[in-house]
């Protein structure tokens, strides 16, 4: 089975994070497809402020220490269909960038650090960053 459990999370820090959390195992495979902000031509959310990393992400991370994270940087739907858009752009190609990642490792460079959250989210935004090409 490619996904024997589904668990759908709301945007709140409800019991549908506590239930996700309680029901990780040290085997499992962790793939997180998040329905999040969509990135604008522009780059920046519906707000016009940058994308940023939720905080939930940084949090499941700890979740696999001695394991390895396979960070996925999409190079997103935004240039093939926009929100506002009509109808998408057809024969365009959808990409993304992978990076396996130690997780100790990882987070060894924040364990020091009292904004060690904020920080992983930032390091995170700019492998995100260097990864994705600008298209705008």
């Amino acid at each position: 089975y490619l996904a024997p459990r589904v668990t759908p999370i709301s945007r709140k820090r409800d019991q549908t994070w506590s239930h996700f959390l309680d029901q990780m195992q040290a085997d499992d495979i962790l793939i997180a497809m998040p329905e999040g902000r969509m990135r604008r031509l522009d780059g920046k959310d519906k707000n016009g402020k940058p994308m940023t990393i939720r905080g939930g992400a940084i949090e499941m991370l700890s979740l696999f220490r001695g394991k390895k994270a396979l960070f996925l940087y999409s190079h997103g739907l935004h240039h093939i269909f926009p929100p506002g858009a009509y109808i998408p752009k057809l024969f365009k190609s959808v990409s993304a960038h992978a990076e396996c990642v130690d997780i100790d490792m990882y987070l060894k460079q924040f364990e020091h650090d009292s904004d060690g959250r904020q920080h992983i989210a930032k390091d995170i935004e700019q492998r995100r960053d260097q990864y994705i090409p600008k298209l705008f």
